[in-house]
């Protein structure tokens, strides 16, 4: 009896080998008819030239022979550009006809970023938000001497108007940590805006100013929500200071702003808005010559800077259904830390290029 279990047991892991030789034949045969059309050129005659080997392997199973990884350091990608890029009036105006735009108000989205492990998917989120809305004109300025290819790469692949530029922060906030950050009162990002904010008037188009950090997250209808705003347009923000919002009062018999709703100013501020809760008109900010100030006190650099443009926050005026609809979050990317190479189960972990 256990003799005839015993051959059933082997006649069984036969069938299954034979079954599975069958398969792979087949899989095999059939593997050319399933490959996408980028890699036609990858065949030559009766060949076919791996994209992981230089070599040549005869039709049938491919072959996937190990290749030596090309040398990829943290650098690479950020090869420093000289030049600033800026698109300027002759091509917005271009740009206009091609999409057929007609006088529709320019949304200036001004992007201060600075090198870190998730820039790079920060602004890939950003460009995907935003990228949608062709009266959009995005405005990145890094926190750098010089701009970065890997940037300057994605702003070119998202197809809207765009300005890449780069200025250097002052050195003791760069190095300094957040309490002592705030200790000296050095809020980043004041030169990036800044920057942002002379590149919108030196091209001359009137236009909406938005101040869009790159590690927040944006709904595609902000853009056509704030463009017709003709001063200080005020509007909630998603996930801000341990809230699930901040958002402005409105009075419903009058249409004014009467204050803000947000927890992370437990003095009183008048302008106790997240960056991200307000546009301005370019042709306001030309007029009053607004700027970010870098003596901003800790917490108090949208304050500085509305304060400049407006008196009392009944000036200012409520958007996106009288700041009942939120269009922004205020959030940031968080990643876990890399493995160690003796750690990690893939060699190379190392060298792997990010897709942008």
């Amino acid at each position: 009896m256990r003799h005839h279990r015993w051959l059933e047991r082997l006649s069984l892991v036969i069938s299954t080998l034979f079954l599975q030789s069958i398969f792979l034949n087949f899989r095999t045969s059939s593997y050319l008819d399933f490959l996408p059309a980028s890699q036609s050129n990858n065949f030559s005659g009766n060949h076919y030239v791996s994209p992981l080997s230089s070599s040549t392997s005869t039709v049938g199973r491919p072959t996937f022979l190990p290749r030596t990884l090309p040398n990829f350091t943290a650098e690479e990608g950020y090869d420093p550009i000289d030049t600033p890029m800026v698109m300027d009036a002759a091509v917005i105006s271009q740009y206009r006809k091609h999409h057929s735009l007609g006088d529709k108000p320019l949304v200036y989205f001004i992007t201060p970023t600075y090198r870190r492990p998730t820039q790079l998917l920060d602004l890939v989120q950003v460009s995907q938000s935003i990228q949608h809305d062709k009266a959009t004109y995005w405005i990145v300025v890094e926190d750098a001497s010089h701009g970065s290819k890997r940037v300057r790469d994605l702003l070119e692949r998202s197809g809207m108007l765009f300005a890449h530029l780069a200025v250097n922060s002052p050195e003791a906030p760069k190095k300094l940590s957040k309490q002592k950050m705030k200790a000296m009162n050095a809020p980043r990002g004041v030169l990036q805006r800044n920057l942002g904010i002379d590149t919108v008037e030196s091209l001359g188009v009137p236009g909406v100013i938005y101040f869009g950090d790159d590690d927040n997250k944006y709904d595609a209808r902000l853009m056509e929500a704030i463009r017709y705003s003709r001063g200080v347009g005020i509007f909630s923000v998603g996930f801000r200071a341990e809230a699930l919002y901040c958002r402005c009062k409105v009075d419903p018999m009058t249409g004014k702003v009467t204050g803000t709703t947000n927890r992370w100013f437990k003095n009183k501020v008048n302008y106790a808005m997240d960056m991200a809760g307000f546009c301005v008109n370019s042709e306001l900010v030309r007029e009053k010559h607004a700027r970010f100030l870098q003596d901003s006190p800790p917490g108090k650099i949208e304050h500085m800077f509305l304060q400049q443009l407006v008196e009392d926050v009944t000036d200012m005026e409520p958007l996106l259904n009288n700041c009942t609809l939120i269009y922004s979050w205020h959030v940031k990317t968080v990643v876990g830390k890399p493995p160690k190479p003796k750690d990690s189960w893939d060699p190379a972990w190392k060298q792997i290029r990010p897709g942008v």
